[in-house]
This record gives structure tokens, C-alpha cells and sequence, in this order.
């Protein structure tokens, strides 16, 4: 657990680890959970992992690492701190697999080689290879990249995507209704 101007900014937990060097620790069946400023929650889980990290008493205070195994990144988007169970607010769930992923929290990046797929009512999308920055201090996302993409779907009506995107404007022919990636202005 680690309280950064007396906010809860992350609680780190792990089944089982031990210590492989000075600074580096094997994980089974590690669990992250990220207070972002906004309320939103980031859950990050997988088999196991490797970290490197500072031992602070009988805790660890996790900097940079990777984990693989059915990583799963879950993201609750509600900011209501007496917010309902996620099964009742699926608009605010985010859910993201991966076979495995490189972290660095010191420099707010995550990145991975690996499938990756997310799920989401706003969004479906697979492909391979991501590459995530945030910001920490201004809790913004400055960046994400899929290296390859094989699959996106947007739904109407999200505000992932907005309705006047590129190219919206262009003219439909007769008879045809203004559509574009399934989206009607």
C-alpha cells in the first residue's frame, strides 16, 4: 500500500514471492490495484511476474517488471466513491487480456509484444502489441499505440471516439444515410 500525499495511490499484493536478487522478486499470482485521482480504479492481474522493487519492512514497493499468464487489466471507470457492484455498471467496466506485460511505474508506461484484446461496452478490439503512457500528475493518458491491429468496433453513442471524427463531413451519396464506422451524427 503506498499513500502519496495522503492519497491512496496503489495497493500491491502477491500470493507467494521471494527474493531473486538484491532488488528483484518472482511473484505468483500477483494483484495491483491503482486509486487514480478521479476516483477510477486500474486492476492489474496475472499467474506471475517478476519485479523489481524496494523492500520496506515485510512489503514491497513495486517500480518496474513484467507479468505474464492471463494478465488481465480491469479498469472501472465509476467515480462515485459508493458506486454499485461492476456487474451492475458495465458502461464504466473496461476489460484488456494479454499474454504478458512489461510496467514501469517510476515512468507511468506499460507496454507489451503480446495479444492483446479489449472489451468494453464502447469498444471491442484485438490486435497485437500496445504501447500505454499516462500522466500521473494530470491522470490523463498521453499515449497508446497498437502495433498491429486485426479487429475495432466502436458503438454508437460513446464518447471514446468523438461523433465528428475526420472525414465525418463528407457528403453521402443519394439516398444514403451520413455513416461513418457505424456512427451517425
Amino acid at each position: 500500500t503506498r499513500y502519496r500525499g495522503g492519497r491512496l495511490v496503489y495497493q500491491f499484493r502477491a500470493e507467494k514471492w521471494r527474493r531473486t536478487d538484491e532488488d528483484l522478486f518472482a511473484l505468483e499470482r500477483p494483484e495491483l490495484r491503482l486509486f487514480m485521482r478521479g476516483g477510477e480504479i486500474v486492476q492489474v492481474s496475472a499467474r506471475e511476474g517478476t519485479i523489481q522493487a524496494q523492500q520496506i519492512q515485510s512489503k514491497l514497493d513495486p517500480k518496474r517488471g513484467h507479468l505474464e499468464g492471463k494478465v488481465h487489466i480491469f479498469i472501472d471507470r465509476g467515480t462515485d466513491p459508493n458506486r454499485s457492484d461492476p456487474e451492475l455498471r458495465p458502461e464504466d467496466i473496461i476489460h484488456i487480456w494479454l499474454d504478458r506485460v512489461e510496467f514501469d511505474l517510476e515512468k507511468s508506461h506499460i507496454r507489451s509484444d503480446s495479444r492483446v484484446e479489449v472489451d468494453s461496452e464502447d469498444l471491442d478490439l484485438r490486435g497485437r502489441g500496445v504501447d500505454i503512457n499516462w500522466n500521473d500528475t494530470t491522470n490523463q493518458l498521453d499515449n497508446l499505440t497498437i502495433a498491429e491491429g486485426e479487429k475495432l468496433v466502436l458503438r454508437r453513442g460513446t464518447d471514446l471516439v468523438p461523433v465528428e471524427v475526420p472525414g465525418s463531413r463528407l457528403e453521402a451519396p443519394a439516398g444514403e444515410p451520413d455513416d461513418l464506422f457505424g456512427l451517425r451524427p
